[in-house]
């Protein structure tokens, strides 16, 4: 029973197509899908929505279609929308929705103010089934309703406001953004099938900046990781640290401990990475300069619990995890026609990578959205958890 029924149960009234006052809000669009991102569950919330834009982009803007992100102004803004976040009141939300061809996001209001105007609609469930808390109103030929919970455990909902994982997440971005292709009847087929996601591709994006060139960035209120322990100019890492607003820093060797003292207050903290030539002396006089720090190492287990006597006042060693080959077997056995997309990006000499074995290879990255091949070497694999990666249909 829906919870629509079960309202109207209890209050004795019958169900019937709701109401709901339209307000005029110019919009400088002629064809247009609405989406809204976020509810107020976060079990309910999907990490992957720049992705399903950046596949839907290319697809609408060939056939004159526009994305117009809707919801409150709080809410993650998206790439390749026009944002009305926060600029509409509910009146006006139901005019956009109504004028729209197509309403997609999570279960929300916006599912069933769409439903009312029997629009297509693509949503994702988690924490509860579509048949309790789905569209009521609509065609349900012309819903794409994805049943997340049913891919994960004894495939039951959660009926949780948080998930641990958050079986939202195991839908692929092709798999929304196809639905929603298909539903306006577009004719077009996305090429390809996500195979594998990191834990942390879906976290903010990090900025590695090494030292060894001008500023490759442009936004002084960027976070960035400035990778001393790959490269130490130290002219170049003064302006750096003088650019910026924020910075954390990340070595291997003793840095120039006046520096750091004259730009305490842009280091938001220092990364150590302890190596057989470490020198825990240094890591002491950071600390007592009042810098976090934060100390890692890629030693074995028996490396390091020689060193361990070194530290044991400055803070808890944390041990890098080494790749995990099954996983990497698994990752290069669906095929030859491997292709990634990172959430670390790497500047060096005024350019761009989208990892370290890129950098390596000099494979320079043109723009953050593109997907580049996988590099089957050990650096590469290093940095799995930043990854999605895809397979060629």
């Amino acid at each position: 029973m829906r919870l629509l029924d079960t309202y109207a149960v209890n209050c004795g009234a019958k169900i019937d197509r709701p109401h709901i006052l339209e307000t005029y809000i110019p919009l400088p669009i002629e064809k247009f899908i609405t989406f809204q991102a976020e509810t107020l569950y976060d079990s309910r919330n999907y990490h992957y929505w720049q992705d399903v834009l950046d596949i839907l982009y290319p697809f609408l803007l060939k056939h004159g279609v526009t994305i117009v992100q809707a919801g409150l102004d709080k809410e993650r803004p998206y790439k390749k929308v026009v944002d009305l976040r926060g600029k509409t009141s509910l009146h006006q939300f139901a005019y956009v929705v109504k004028n729209s061809l197509l309403y997609f996001g999570p279960d929300s209001f916006g599912v069933h103010l769409a439903s009312m105007y029997d629009k297509p609609i693509v949503s994702i469930y988690s924490n509860n089934t579509p048949e309790i808390s789905g569209p009521h109103f609509g065609n349900p030929k012309k819903h794409r309703l994805f049943k997340a919970y049913e891919r994960v455990g004894n495939k039951k909902p959660s009926y949780s406001p948080q998930e641990n994982p958050k079986s939202i997440n195991t839908i692929r971005p092709e798999e929304i953004a196809q639905a929603v292709l298909d539903l306006l009847e577009l004719k077009e087929v996305v090429a390809f099938e996500t195979v594998y996601t990191g834990e942390r591709y879906s976290c903010q994006m990090i900025r590695e900046l090494i030292p060894d060139s001008g500023m490759a960035l442009n936004n002084p209120n960027e976070l960035v990781e400035l990778r001393v322990d790959l490269h130490y100019d130290e002219n170049i890492f003064t302006a750096q640290l003088n650019y910026f607003g924020k910075s954390m820093v990340v070595t291997d060797k003793p840095i120039n401990l006046n520096l750091l003292r004259h730009f305490k207050s842009k280091i938001g903290m220092l990364v150590y990475r302890i190596t057989q030539d470490d020198k825990p002396e240094f890591v002491k006089q950071v600390k007592n300069l009042g810098i976090d720090v934060l100390l890692i190492t890629e030693l074995s287990q028996q490396e390091i619990d020689v060193k361990k006597i070194n530290y044991y006042e400055l803070g808890k060693i944390n041990i890098l995890p080494v790749p995990d080959e099954e996983k990497i077997k698994s990752i290069l056995s669906k095929g030859t026609q491997l292709f990634y997309r990172s959430n670390k990006f790497i500047f060096s000499k005024g350019m761009a990578f989208a990892s370290h074995a890129a950098r390596e290879n000099t494979v320079v990255l043109q723009n953050e959205f593109e997907y580049s091949p996988i590099i089957n070497c050990p650096s590469f694999w290093k940095d799995l958890s930043f990854y999605t990666i895809i397979k060629l249909k």
